[in-house]
């Protein structure tokens, strides 16, 4: 397993293959596959104190998952291993079942053998410290530990000794496996971001970059984002104990639904408008801030890393390129801030709930397989629509946003590098999925009928064919 810089969104599948007995312990051979290729794959052992490590670090989120019990007698019988070997794979099914524990830290620390060990908060906190020794009045308060669901991604408060009573968040991420952009070029585009002036926009006031990643300082935002606000949660609280099983949830109201929905997509439009692809829209980085959306994390897409939906669109293949990528966020984003719930699917076949008739047709319109395949609704299209053409917005300061010449043709080259090597994931999750259906048809109850039922012609006919050359009976065959 190569420790270069990966997709850690890649979704991980296993398999226990066996087990064995170790002393007075049982280990089980775990085989571990990335992605949908079975070029990368991996075995590991583990005992089922390594289980119980896992489920402890996993029981924040709140979700149920069913690790069975501990037993101490009797322990190493054949039938004992054999079904908890069966209970054991179940548990781990509903692990990477769920979207929001398969991408823990927990989770790649159980299925990685030395990988995700390091921790990435030390680690940030070594390149912030070398970034600001020039810039001294700026300094790290507190972190802001897994406030968020990116496993590299830092987060501390922040505070600038020349501003009073004024708190900022400092956010550290490495370069990502989407970067092809040299040093230099990132350490310009990030820089050209804190001169981006757009009134739905999260300002950043500070940022500096090194061949491992960059930091940005924006203003924190006291109550959060609006995935904080629908879950009621504390912003500084771990993602898992937020997002996992929230208990209560608050579904944003039509009106503003609307509202939300128009200025983000305003904003997607000018920004994609102005050679500057976006797509990393989702309800975590959506702050609202006198009533009107301020939209982060906008350097995502300069420092290659993932879009928040990028599994999701692999089963897609009509939705390849940064725009249809954008429309597709918004229709999850749609989702959410409606039945206050997320979609932890590609696509939906029923909707939870009761809604307008013109927002239940557009979630169908961008969330449901048959326009999926035909081709997703563009931004432009979705801002002719009356649920947000009609909306009315008060006057707003005149956007600033210059991007140089040369460096938009870095942008352009960067997101066809991303877009390719998400067509070529697609085509190959097609095929699989194929064949997947070829094998779950010829495996049927009514495909092996058949089969039987020709085999048994076939044998019938050849034993007439002999008899015939022969000229004698031949008994009937015994089928």
């Amino acid at each position: 397993m190569s420790h270069n810089i990966f997709d850690d969104t890649v979704p991980l599948f296993c398999n226990i293959e066996s087990t064995q007995v170790t002393g007075d312990h049982i280990e089980y051979r775990i085989k571990v596959q990335r992605g949908h290729s079975a070029e990368e794959t991996w075995q590991l052992f583990r005992r089922y104190t390594d289980f119980t490590t896992l489920d402890n670090g996993l029981k924040q989120s709140g979700v149920s998952l069913s690790l069975p019990p501990k037993k101490m007698f009797g322990n190493t019988s054949r039938e004992f291993i054999a079904e908890r070997q069966q209970k054991l794979q179940a548990y781990l099914n509903q692990v990477l079942a769920n979207w929001l524990l398969a991408n823990s830290i927990h989770t790649k620390q159980f299925l990685y053998d030395n990988y995700y060990q390091q921790n990435f908060s030390e680690l940030a906190l070594q390149h912030i410290s070398m970034l600001l020794r020039s810039e001294p009045s700026w300094e790290v308060v507190e972190p802001l530990p897994e406030i968020g669901g990116r496993i590299r991604k830092s987060c501390f408060l922040a505070k600038n000794k020349t501003i009073q009573k004024k708190r900022f968040v400092l956010t550290w991420l490495p370069v990502g496996p989407y970067s092809p952009i040299e040093e230099k070029e990132r350490t310009t585009l990030v820089k050209v971001l804190e001169t981006f002036q757009h009134p739905y926009l999260l300002p950043i006031v500070y940022s500096a970059c090194s061949s491992a990643g960059a930091l940005v300082i924006r203003p924190y935002m006291e109550n959060g984002s609006l995935k904080d606000q629908i879950y009621k949660a504390k912003p500084k609280s771990h993602y898992l104990k937020k997002y996992g099983n929230p208990k209560t949830f608050l579904p944003i109201p039509l009106p503003d639904v609307r509202k939300f929905g128009r200025q983000v997509l305003d904003v997607l439009k000018y920004m994609t408008d102005k050679g500057f692809p976006m797509g990393h829209l989702h309800l975590g980085n959506i702050f609202i801030e006198d009533g009107n959306v301020r939209l982060g994390d906008i350097e995502n897409f300069i420092l290659g890393l993932p879009p928040y939906y990028r599994t999701f669109l692999t089963y897609h293949r009509k939705c390849n390129t940064y725009e249809t990528l954008n429309s597709y966020a918004f229709g999850h984003m749609l989702y959410q801030m409606v039945y206050g719930i997320p979609l932890n699917s590609s696509s939906f076949e029923a909707l939870p709930g009761a809604s307008s008739p013109d927002v239940e047709s557009l979630l169908a319109q961008l969330l449901t397989v048959d326009p999926l395949k035909a081709g997703i609704l563009t931004v432009d299209e979705l801002l002719t629509l009356p649920l947000f053409a009609e909306v009315n917005l008060p006057p707003i300061s005149k956007p600033v946003v210059k991007i140089p010449s040369k460096l938009k043709e870095t942008l352009r080259n960067c997101k066809s590098d991303f877009e390719q090597k998400l067509k070529d994931e697609q085509r190959l999750v097609s095929q699989i999925r194929k064949r997947s259906k070829v094998h779950a048809y010829h495996m049927s109850d009514e495909e092996r009928r058949k089969r039987k039922q020709s085999q048994k012609k076939s044998v019938v006919d050849e034993t007439q064919d002999l008899s015939t050359q022969s000229g004698l009976a031949m008994p009937a065959p015994i089928l």
